[in-house]
């Protein structure tokens, strides 16, 4: 018989007492769940490298689904926050699954229910297209009376049918779900529905500047429109950006064109730029953002077969007003939203300094670009 267990991070996700696995009773005859703590599967370890997911199925220790699971508010930034997860699934080669609410009230003081951020079913697509791995989203039911997302476990069927039809096809044919599978392309489907904007979404000037049309893959899927990045990041030239940044550090920049490190970076000429906000003690970036920087990344700037940060139409860099002594510190413990930035960012604009990350901090063997 297979081994078939879930993995967690909070047992509530999938305790068929008060979760969505209530409604499968062969899930809850047929799985074990174990806290990931408990985990000595080395493909389980890789998927929560950068954020660890809600939970993941797996069979004889193989991950076969991925799942994020979130009742947030659908227009804030918990969504897009959790994006990493899904990312990493994809680079591994397993599905994963996001569940929220498509519409909901945001809290009691407001009355109107908000939609989804848009971006994030069609970053999942674009992820989806890149990797040729499924990143799926269900939506968590609204209750019809308070427009907030229900509490009723019944309502959580689909979510359970999902992850009951993702085991019963990997135990019939020992593989994952494919692009090419039915019930994969169904969701899809239904994704691109979701995806048309029911309010409208800010046009990015300095966006535009270099795509006029808009950006390409979002236009693909709704046809006549685009949906721009926020208007929190800038697309600007990464040559003038460089100096004006030597410039506030006192630095004469083209003193310093011929290091290999700036080097790498004038390498693409536009850079996108994505303005963050410190966390409390300035030690690093308040959670969301980073999560968002890398769905940012697949939806505006990852090549058409780009799977690493390196295959990139520009450079992303993240302004984070920290000092460089908080952040060289707290580099080594590497929580979370820091962990991410390091990762994904090319070069991270402090407060009174320019590191490298990713593949360029690597490859130029150094992470100092320029301080005070």
């Amino acid at each position: 018989m297979p081994n078939i267990e879930l993995w967690y991070h909070d047992e509530n996700e999938v305790d068929e007492r008060h979760s969505w696995l209530s409604n499968s009773p062969a899930l809850v005859a047929c799985t074990q769940r174990r806290n990931y703590e408990n985990c000595s599967y080395s493909k389980v370890l890789a998927l929560v490298e950068y954020a660890r997911p809600d939970f993941i199925l797996t069979v004889d220790g193989a991950p076969i689904l991925s799942c994020e699971v979130t009742m947030m508010n659908p227009s804030g930034h918990n969504m897009p926050q959790r994006f990493s997860c899904l990312l990493r699934s994809a680079e591994m080669g397993v599905p994963s699954l996001f569940y929220y609410p498509y519409y909901a009230r945001r809290s009691t003081s407001d009355p109107q229910p908000r939609y989804l951020n848009v971006r994030v079913p069609l970053a999942q697509l674009r992820l989806s297209s890149i990797f040729e791995t499924p990143s799926l989203s269900l939506f968590w039911p609204t209750d019809p009376k308070s427009l907030q997302p229900t509490r009723d476990i019944a309502k959580h069927r689909d979510l359970a049918m999902f992850v009951e039809y993702t085991l019963n096809s990997y135990l019939a044919t020992g593989r994952t779900l494919s692009m090419h599978d039915p019930e994969v392309a169904r969701i899809q489907n239904m994704m691109r529905k979701a995806s048309r904007p029911v309010t409208g979404y800010d046009l990015n000037p300095s966006f535009r500047h270099y795509f006029p049309h808009g950006d390409p893959f979002t236009k693909s899927v709704l046809g006549d429109i685009a949906i721009d990045p926020p208007c929190s990041c800038k697309v600007v030239p990464t040559e003038s950006l460089l100096t004006e940044t030597y410039r506030q550090f006192g630095k004469n920049f083209n003193a310093y064109k011929r290091q290999k490190k700036v080097k790498l970076l004038l390498s693409r000429d536009k850079t996108f730029v994505y303005k963050g906000t410190a966390n409390a003690q300035k030690t690093g970036p308040e959670h969301p953002f980073p999560g968002y920087l890398t769905l940012l990344d697949i939806l505006y700037l990852r090549n058409d077969f780009g799977q690493t940060p390196r295959d990139r139409s520009m450079n992303l860099a993240f302004r984070l007003p920290i000092p460089v002594d908080a952040y060289v510190k707290n580099a080594v413990n590497r929580p979370t939203g820091l962990n991410i930035l390091m990762e994904f960012s090319d070069f991270i604009i402090l407060k009174d300094a320019v590191v490298l990350g990713g593949w360029m901090r690597n490859v130029a063997a150094g992470a100092i670009l320029v301080g005070r």
